[in-house]
């Protein structure tokens, strides 16, 4: 296996630019969707079909940090390339998702712990988590909590987003075609996903605004990277292996927590919207509908992205 950059063939510095802007306005357009149809009462659907979005977003994000994220983490820190580290510990890619995953939970956890309320003092061993949860934190501190949770999100995808448009950015010919295409719906779906997210975390209209226009510009700027470092860039000098694995393993752990935790078990099992015995059938399905949706969508993207 060489480990010397590649030159490149037919490299189309106006094609590069022009994907810059279609990844922009499809991110965006992505992102918005949910958003409006959630501010415009007249533009609301059916809440079933809000209850398969919202979900759809859910199973969107956790395929994108298995199939996405954790894969070509463990390709770059496994590369030949990086010699004696990848002998060193083997597992170093899944040791960094694993650690992000325990920050996550330790940082959700001082806040719940520090962050205010007054805990409440009765123990009740037969009330539900859930319960618990809602008679301890504040009105403010559950809205800290979920506009932090959205935040640490968006970090996530941000830093994949930066890293995949530097990918599109510095590949040509047919594999910049196919790149192209498949990253299109990618950041589409991962828009959806993180418009359903702000969703729920109900910020004020100028964080939304901020945190939309965060994750359409990341992958834009990835590409406008990758475009300026081309000639020199080398994917499989020991810099960029560790550097690019790194990144892609700590987002997939803050991903994997975000889905795991915040939008299954919070969202979906310990909702009781969902879990109580009135609950409607036709949200339950939606829901499970749209999480096996969303994550299968991601999934076959995965094949070219």
């Amino acid at each position: 296996m060489s480990c010397e950059a590649e030159e490149l063939q037919d490299y189309d510095v106006g094609a590069h630019v022009g994907a810059l802007f279609i990844i922009l306005v499809f991110s965006s357009v992505g992102a918005i969707i949910p958003v409006i149809t959630h501010y415009f009462e007249n533009m609301q659907p059916h809440p079933n079909v809000m209850v398969f979005a919202n979900f759809f977003g859910a199973g969107v994000i956790i395929s994108t940090a298995f199939i996405h994220m954790v894969l070509p983490a463990i390709e770059n820190l496994t590369n030949e390339c990086l010699g004696d580290i990848v002998e060193a510990y083997e597992p170093l890619a899944l040791l960094i998702v694993m650690a992000s995953i325990f920050f996550m939970h330790l940082l959700e956890f001082a806040i719940s712990r520090f962050g205010g309320g007054d805990g409440g003092g009765d123990d009740d061993h037969h009330s539900t988590e859930y319960e618990i949860q809602k008679d301890s934190d504040s009105e403010s501190k559950k809205q800290s909590r979920g506009f932090l949770s959205l935040l640490l999100f968006e970090l996530g995808i941000a830093l994949h987003s930066i890293i995949i448009g530097v990918s599109l950015g510095v590949v040509s010919g047919d594999e910049f075609k196919t790149l192209l295409i498949a990253l299109t719906f990618h950041q589409f779906f991962e828009g959806f996903a993180l418009g359903s997210a702000i969703i729920l975390s109900e910020p004020s209209k100028k964080k939304t605004l901020a945190t939309i226009l965060a994750f359409a510009l990341s992958t834009p700027i990835g590409i406008a990277i990758g475009i300026s470092i081309r000639n020199s860039f080398n994917e499989n000098s020991k810099s960029t292996l560790l550097l690019m694995g790194t990144l892609e393993a700590i987002s997939a752990g803050v991903l994997i927590y975000m889905g795991l935790v915040e939008l299954l078990t919070f969202g979906l099992t310990l909702n009781p919207k969902f879990s109580s015995k009135s609950s409607s059938k036709a949200s339950i399905v939606s829901a499970f509908f749209g999480l096996y949706c969303g994550a299968a969508a991601m999934s076959v993207i995965g094949k070219w992205a």
